[in-house]
């Protein structure tokens, strides 16, 4: 929710009493005045008047009207009840009876302690959260506290928390991104170029320039004393080759001035850039020494950003207030790879390739991982020659910041391990559609190698497709082998059975018998209820199996019948019978 950055404390204190006010908030905000004494004395009724009077602090204390104005300490009640001469106030609980007239007695506030609806302020609010943030260091929720007694000094009525809350939020945000963008416009590309440099770890140091002006000295000695000021130095040369490169565009524009004055009369000042020498062998130097060290070491300088701020899991477990709690402050803020692209103004899959480039360097053993990065750690980056970025055995796997589906990535991988190329061509080239296209129609030898690629991906189709024919032709086969195996085992039982009836006694087989009738006629109403009650298709060749079945049963059936009731049946007729269903006996 909009309002979870707020404490607990925050949450429940808004428009609402936690505790009993002091007697100086007594005194300044439910104090009746002259005006205000004239105005209850025309209440009916001392509950009225009571309500009317807790009415009046509440509004000018909280900002609002409580739905119960009853809702409040006791010594609050008692201060009113004092003033207006109620020597009951527990006669305040006949106040909230009648809810138009509590209505009727706050219009009556507003007018007299001439209080603002919210809205009426709004623009005012706005630009004094913008000049706090701009000005001062204020968290969100110290800002919102300041918001919240600038309106009610201002007698303003709070709004809901859910309307307040967010606008302290978006304030400062467009504020503090006005400012930074602000001191970029303002910033030298001169010193940009600087700062940058002092990033980067020189050879034969264990931390940046940058570090090492930010780290503190520990030793209160005069030795101490002396590496502050060499520190204090370095902080300030830090801007002085970007103050002279504006000196130097102050003078080539007043020499071009001087130049055009000639034209008409005027006369110049000889060898104005001259005189200043700010640009020399040294500082053709420096530049080049510069740019050789970005040259080996930019790459990693940027996986090295990202690996000390980006948490990928920020967010969603222990916040950077919880870390500081429970380790101490020597950690780096970190947020999430979403937000570090949304303010750097790059995609968060390529910010998450640089952070997972820099972990597999740390599973090398050459730089800590990410996540163990703190301040003040020796931290060396690598040279590109010793330690590839990019290329085919570069740490960084540009297809991994490019929007493809891990599914996508997975066959990519695959593919080009086959191939024996590049995942990051073949990504690109995936990418880029329109530039397939255009090769297709522009060079005979991708249309070649399309034409091949397309008949290989048919082969692997119609090789794919048999395979599934295949297994489906076996998984055919083993039920049909199931099938005929339980049909064996079934007139096996009824063998079987019939065997064991005929070496049992008479009163045993006639028994026998009735309960094998009355099994089979079960099992037909089993099957007529499964029958009714769902719609089963039945292939051709389970229905003929089906249709053989019910024959053969009608056929035992028949032949039982005529035997239980005495009917003529000759012993070369059941034999017969016997034969033709299945030669059990």
């Amino acid at each position: 929710m909009s309002y979870q950055y707020l404490s607990e404390e925050q949450r429940d204190r808004y428009r609402r009493f936690l505790t009993d006010p002091s007697p100086k908030d007594l005194e300044r905000f439910f104090y009746l005045d002259a005006d205000a004494l004239v105005e209850v004395a025309k209440k009916r009724g001392p509950h009225n008047r009571l309500g009317w009077g807790l009415q009046w602090g509440t509004a000018r204390m909280l900002g609002t009207f409580l739905a119960d104005p009853g809702d409040v300490p006791h010594v609050v009640v008692d201060y009113v009840a004092e003033q207006l001469g109620v020597a009951d106030p527990s006669c305040i609980k006949h106040y909230a009876e009648r809810l138009s007239t509590q209505h009727e007695h706050a219009r009556e506030i507003r007018e007299l302690a001439g209080l603002r609806e919210f809205a009426e302020a709004e623009t005012e609010l706005r630009v004094f959260v913008a000049s706090r943030a701009a000005q001062t260091r204020d968290s969100r929720r110290e800002l919102f506290d300041r918001a919240v007694v600038w309106l009610i000094e201002n007698r303003v009525l709070l709004p809901g928390i859910t309307t307040l809350a967010p606008l302290v939020t978006n304030v400062r945000a467009e504020q503090l991104a006005a400012v930074n963008e602000h001191l970029v416009e303002q910033t030298p590309v001169e010193m940009r170029r600087e700062l940058l440099a002092t990033l980067v770890v020189p050879v034969g140091e264990k931390v940046s320039p940058l570090e090492w002006m930010r780290t503190a000295v520990a030793l209160l000695s005069g030795t101490g004393m002396k590496e502050a000021l060499n520190r204090s130095v370095a902080v300030w040369a830090s801007g002085a080759a970007s103050r002279a490169a504006r000196k130097r565009d102050h003078v080539m524009d007043e020499t071009i001035g001087n130049v055009t004055g000639s034209v008409t009369g005027g006369d110049p000042p000889e060898q104005a850039l001259e005189s200043e020498g700010d640009d020399g062998e040294d500082a053709l130097g420096a530049d080049i020494a510069q740019f050789a060290t970005l040259e080996r070491k930019g790459p990693w300088l940027l996986a090295y950003l990202v690996a000390r701020r980006v948490a990928p899991d920020m967010g969603r477990g222990v916040t950077i207030e919880q870390q500081s709690k429970c380790f101490g402050r020597n950690i780096y803020r970190r947020i999430s790879a979403r937000e570090f692209a949304r303010r750097a103004g790059t995609s968060a899959k390529r910010v998450m390739a640089l952070w997972e480039a820099w972990n597999r360097l740390a599973a090398d053993g050459v730089v800590p991982p990410a996540l163990d990065l703190h301040p003040g750690a020796d931290v060396e980056l690598p040279d590109e020659k010793q330690y590839p970025f990019y290329g085919k055995n570069g740490y960084y796997r540009s297809w991994e910041a490019r929007p493809i589906s891990a599914e996508r990535r997975e066959a990519i991988e695959r593919e080009a391990a086959k191939a024996g190329t590049r995942p990051s061509a073949i990504s690109y080239v995936i990418g880029h559609p329109t530039a397939v296209k255009t090769a297709l129609l522009a060079d005979e030898a991708t249309r070649a190698a399309a034409r091949e690629a397309l008949e290989e991906f048919k082969a692997r189709q119609a090789a794919a497709d048999a395979a599934d024919r295949a297994a489906a032709a076996e998984v055919t086969r083993q039920r049909q082998s199931e099938y005929d195996g339980a049909r064996r085992a079934e007139r096996e039982a009824f063998a079987a059975q019939a065997r064991a009836a005929g070496d049992g006694s008479e009163a045993d087989a006639s028994m026998d018998v009735f309960h094998a009738m009355a099994e089979i006629r079960m099992a037909a109403s089993r099957a007529l209820s499964l029958l009714h009650k769902q719609q089963i298709r039945f292939t051709a060749d389970r229905a003929q199996a089906i249709a053989e079945l019910c024959d053969g049963a009608e056929a035992a059936i028949t032949a039982v019948r005529d035997l239980a009731t005495g009917s003529a049946l000759d012993d070369a007729a059941l034999a017969k019978f016997l034969d033709e269903n299945g030669k059990l006996l």
